[in-house]
């Protein structure tokens, strides 16, 4: 029995570590009739890194983000911890996402927030030619179609200003993509004008259970309506929920492996 244990608890131990250290690559396909047929949007989604930097200088993982092949890279808030110590790590990240495409955005999440150096480190991404999508909005132009994306601000932190970030967006025919870092923008504002909504923040509960899913998320408390994965929202808007890169509080993910999310949006 003791010897059952030790197995169980060895075997635990190694599934925590490899799908803490080792991320994948979800994919999540959806169609839209805003969209001709052949037309594809392909948005790569990076969620809560929390300062995490994969093996040596991330080389791996950044040959996982090229092999994508995508038409844009969404930065979805939290690419340091409120306590990581050195954000150059991450500044190097961002350069070497920029090199990868050209098309990299990011919205700010909590954890910048609570940091006295977030506006040095919010500068530092700027200069190297990351698109700061705050409570703003652009459109993406790909051959003959043309998308709209917009950023809010951190919902969880209260900095979000839905009507600045639409001000100008055409969402009858053009699909919108909007980035929120924190799914608690829908607790305020359900009827959005985005057709696809990309969160994070949740980490899926970084501990999962089977059949129960995530044991806790914040804002929403024990076992969450909205941890991770997709969600249909009102007016026809579709709501996908990454469980993100690191990790915060507890340094582990069980049943929940680290990821970046591949969307690709289809004309119908």
């Amino acid at each position: 029995m003791l010897g059952f244990l030790l197995l169980a608890v060895i075997l635990i131990a190694a599934d925590i570590y490899f799908e803490t250290h080792f991320p994948k690559v979800e994919t999540v396909n959806l169609q839209s009739d805003k969209l001709q047929p052949g037309q594809t949007i392909r948005i790569l989604q990076i969620s809560d890194v929390h300062g995490r930097v994969f093996g040596n200088n991330n080389e791996d993982f950044l040959q996982m983000i090229r092999e994508q092949n995508a038409d844009i890279i969404a930065l979805t808030g939290d690419l340091i911890d409120d306590s990581t110590p050195d954000v150059r790590p991450m500044w190097q990240f961002a350069e070497e996402l920029k090199k990868i495409n050209p098309h990299v955005y990011y919205i700010s999440g909590n954890h910048e927030w609570r940091r006295q150096d977030r506006e040095a480190f919010w500068a530092g991404l700027e200069e190297r030619g990351i698109h700061m999508l705050n409570n703003a909005n652009t459109q993406i132009k790909k051959d003959d179609l043309v998308w709209n994306l917009v950023g809010v601000d951190d919902p969880s932190t209260m900095h979000d200003d839905v009507h600045t970030a639409f001000q100008g967006v055409d969402n009858k025919q053009n699909y919108t993509v909007l980035l929120a870092h924190a799914p608690d923008l829908i607790f305020h504002h359900q009827a959005l004008p985005t057709d696809l909504m990309l969160s994070g923040h949740t980490h899926g509960g970084q501990i999962r259970l089977p059949f129960v899913g995530a044991l806790a998320a914040p804002g929403q408390g024990f076992f969450p309506a909205y941890d991770k994965g997709l969600f249909q929202l009102e007016n026809n808007a579709t709501l996908y929920l990454d469980s993100g890169v690191g990790t915060s509080i507890w340094p582990i993910r069980f049943l929940n492996r680290s990821q970046i999310t591949l969307l690709t949006i289809e004309g119908a």
